[in-house]
């Protein structure tokens, strides 16, 4: 009689676990869903220096790309210019002169994340502040750019 009512005791707490973490699971979902922080629409700016012809005709015939080959970002406008490079002369002067090789391309890219107190998280996960580089990748493209600044609104944000 005894091993019956063991065996209906574990019953009895092995449903009543089960009710609770089924219950649990709604509760959590709701939670979550009311602290997740509200997605903008941002405009990132970013610049890629010194690029062959080739890097910098496939950068602007681009229409998406990814940051961290992650991050899918849209293409909104390239702008081109020959590259500035600077060259150390023996004395240890700087000397700077415009390459007809390699071209300067500034490029518009629109994505979405949420602002918070440190920065911007694209896509919530990735933390961008102007001054990083970083690793963008496309078709036939994988090069890295400096992130110039964060446009929402119009308005170039401060971190």
């Amino acid at each position: 009689m005894k091993h019956k009512e063991r065996r209906k005791n574990r019953f009895d707490r092995l449903v009543l676990l089960l009710l609770a973490a089924v219950a649990i699971v709604p509760i959590a979902h709701a939670v979550r869903a009311h602290n997740t922080p509200k997605t903008e629409e941002v405009t990132l700016i970013l610049r890629a220096n010194a690029l062959p012809h080739e890097v910098a005709d496939a950068l602007c015939a681009s229409t998406t790309l990814q940051i961290d080959g992650l991050f899918s970002l849209s293409l909104i406008h390239a702008e081109r210019a020959p590259a500035t490079l600077v060259f150390r002369n023996s004395d240890g002067t700087e000397t700077t002169a415009r390459s007809s090789a390699r071209e300067d391309v500034t490029v518009t890219l629109r994505g979405s994340g949420t602002f918070c107190e440190d920065g911007f998280l694209l896509a919530a996960h990735r933390p961008l502040s102007p001054g990083m580089s970083l690793p963008l990748c496309g078709r036939d493209l994988n090069l890295q750019a400096l992130l110039l600044r964060i446009e929402h609104n119009g308005e170039k944000q401060q971190f």
